[in-house]
């Protein structure tokens, strides 16, 4: 296989659109879990409701504690998510103002990534088997539960991207069902 070279340059809104994307992939059991305990709050709430017709206290107090733990968990995952977009807005503003263009090389043994800033070499053992997610390949890795490098359908041409695609299901495979 001959290298393939890939050269991007930094489009901001195809950044936080997939940054978007990432976290509500990496979040997506949590959210499904914040989901069932508010539905199963809005149930108790309401068998307490239909059943206990004098409205009890205890009642009352304990499926309230539980909704108050419900607005909780959305909240803090709220909060986690606007503080995740707000540092990936200051690293796209960064970017942009740098004029950021980002070149992939695939080869046999490596995907070498190089921007203004960095350079890394990293062999395919590194990575987990890519994940297509909305016409974009998501590249993990093995150590760390975090999307390295991500690859859209918009930012690149129909040619490049099943190239890119083609070189990782030889590499390192596609990830099924997620």
């Amino acid at each position: 296989m001959l290298p393939k070279t890939i050269t991007i340059p930094f489009d901001r809104d195809n950044f936080l659109s997939d940054q978007k994307m990432i976290w509500l992939l990496s979040f997506s059991k949590i959210i499904r879990y914040y989901f069932l305990f508010t539905i199963v709050a809005i149930v108790l709430y309401a068998t307490d409701v239909i059943i206990d017709n004098d409205q009890s206290v205890v009642g009352l107090s304990i499926i309230g504690g539980y909704f108050f733990y419900v607005v909780f968990l959305w909240a803090g995952l709220l909060e986690k998510f606007f503080k995740f977009m707000n540092r990936r807005k200051r690293i796209a503003k960064r970017f942009a103002d740098k004029s950021v263009i980002s070149t992939y090389i695939f080869s046999e043994e490596n995907l070498q990534y190089q921007d203004n800033e960095k350079l890394y070499q990293l062999n395919w053992s590194c990575f987990r088997p890519y994940v297509m997610k909305e016409d974009n390949i998501l590249i993990s890795s093995k150590d760390v539960d975090a999307v390295l490098f991500s690859f859209s359908r918009k930012e690149l041409s129909d040619e490049d991207f099943l190239q890119i695609q083609s070189i990782l299901d030889t590499r390192i495979g596609q990830k099924h069902n997620r």
